[in-house]
């Protein structure tokens, strides 16, 4: 499956035409849920202590989250769109 972009658009070279295809929709969805837990100083305790529970950086299981995140929301955008469609 191609993944679809955040900011897809046309960029105009001159005469010359490009298709700018932006950010992978799956990042930016990513990138706002990650925004979000360490905005929330709950969210962030919690995956803290996740991350000290398995051993790996914080940064990692903040990561993780945050894409397990984004992909629920692509998962749920593409049924969405099928019932919609």
């Amino acid at each position: 499956m191609k993944n679809k972009k955040a900011f897809p658009g046309i960029k105009i070279n001159g005469l010359t035409r490009e298709y700018f295809v932006g950010m992978d929709l799956v990042d930016y969805f990513a990138t706002k849920a990650m925004q979000g837990y360490i905005s929330d100083s709950d969210s962030l305790l919690a995956l803290k202590k996740v991350a000290i529970e398995c051993g790996v950086k914080e940064t990692r299981i903040i990561s993780k989250a945050a894409y397990e995140l984004a992909d629920a929301m692509i998962k749920e955008r593409n049924i969405r769109e099928k019932d919609n469609g």
